[in-house]
């Protein structure tokens, strides 16, 4: 019988899944014994269980996060869900006694981890990304294991404004001991615990091709595991990037930021010091950058103050011209989609980050004004940012 399964490159399967329009709520209040039984797991083989996010209303599945705290041993957050296997997977045949799982991923240490830190995306994307993992497979009656990839989206969206990732992939673990990896309910019933990484879209596209083998010498290069790096840039570096830059459009590019700053910090008609400050403490940080390009331009223009007093003694009677020029250097200069959406990204969290930085009159009011809103929206939209919003 011919096998009608769609597969990718790599000879692997791919499974689609449509939008479930007429699906009612599925209300899910938890098996008691299943959460003590894998909290008992968690503080046998990872560390005390310091703190339980609860769901208030649960669909399908109540998934909860378990958080174990940073140690010497472990100097990280440890997230482990309980609730995805609450429910049996709709695994292929002969992998029936594969059907449970359950979920995890590691944050640093200096994550914030408080509930009011959570009203902000940037914070609290993991655990969003758990909840959906664990509850996608009983939504869509399929099955997740080791070397599944899920994009947020089609095309894959980031999951946060001040990150590439856009696509998850489950692995085995490997910052946690062997003992932790499986959970024996009874004879009819094992879990198994997988590990999460966020991935790129081109990591993505690399594994869909070649197979998950594809990414694993970029991940030992890089240190891409199950500890969260929200600003990595891609593992596939600068060969499968295209970074490979001209010399006009590397200079371009690196002056990019120094536009933008002027771009949005000059659009209510006056350039505060704080935000002059902000800027340079995001450049030379490097915090909330995914792109290597704006990274490495950013580095360029801590070692070289030259540049700046370029900008300002040159550049700035064009800077509308500069700005609109942007989105087409970006086009020839960068040609890996996922670096150049990395950069644009960038120079988005840098113009949101410089705005915010006065933080309106004596503390008070919205921290943006309507010039600095209006200058971002008009700079996603110079760079073709579908869906943005400031």
């Amino acid at each position: 019988m011919e096998d009608e399964q769609e597969r990718s490159e790599s000879g692997a399967p791919i499974y689609r899944h449509e939008e479930q329009e007429d699906r009612k709520l599925e209300l899910a209040i938890g098996d008691s014994e299943n959460i003590e039984r894998i909290s008992d797991h968690i503080e046998a083989h990872v560390g005390p269980v310091k703190n339980v996010f609860h769901e208030l209303v649960s669909d399908l599945v109540h998934i909860d996060i378990h958080i174990v705290e940073p140690t010497a041993e472990r100097n990280y957050y440890t997230l482990v869900t309980s609730g995805m296997s609450d429910r049996a997977m709709t695994a292929p045949e002969g992998a029936e006694e594969l059907q449970f799982s359950e979920l995890y991923i590691c944050l640093p240490p200096d994550w914030k981890m408080g509930e009011e830190e959570f009203q902000d995306e940037r914070n609290y994307w993991p655990i969003r990304m758990l909840k959906f993992l664990s509850r996608f497979p009983h939504e869509y009656k399929t099955w997740l294991w080791m070397g599944h990839t899920v994009p947020n989206g089609n095309p894959p969206e980031p999951f946060t404004e001040n990150s590439g990732l856009s696509c998850a992939m489950l692995v085995s673990p490997v910052m946690l001991p062997p003992d932790f990896y499986e959970l024996k309910i009874d004879e009819e019933k094992t879990i198994h615990f997988h590990g999460v990484i966020p991935l790129h879209e081109d990591e993505m596209n690399l594994k869909l091709a070649k197979g998950t083998e594809a990414l694993y010498d970029g991940f030992e290069k890089h240190n891409v595991y199950e500890l969260l790096d929200p600003s990595r840039p891609s593992s596939l570096g600068s060969e499968m990037a295209s970074v490979d830059l001209d010399q006009d459009s590397r200079a371009f590019l690196t002056k990019m930021p120094i536009y933008v700053f002027f771009f949005i910090a000059g659009a209510d008609g006056k350039v505060d010091k704080k935000e002059m400050n902000k800027f340079f403490e995001l450049i030379a940080s490097g915090d909330g950058a995914p792109s290597a390009v704006f990274r490495e331009g950013a580095r360029e223009i801590m070692n070289n103050p030259g540049i700046l007093e370029d900008v300002m003694t040159n550049d700035l009677p064009n800077l509308p011209i500069h700005m609109a020029s942007a989105k087409g250097v970006l086009e020839t200069a960068i040609s890996n989609p996922g670096e150049k959406n990395d950069y644009k990204l960038s120079l988005l969290f840098l113009a949101k980050e410089i705005a915010a930085a006065s933080g309106g009159f004596l503390g008070f009011g919205s921290k943006i004004s309507k010039e600095e809103k209006a200058s971002i929206q008009s700079l996603a939209d110079l760079l073709e940012v579908e869906g943005f919003q400031v």
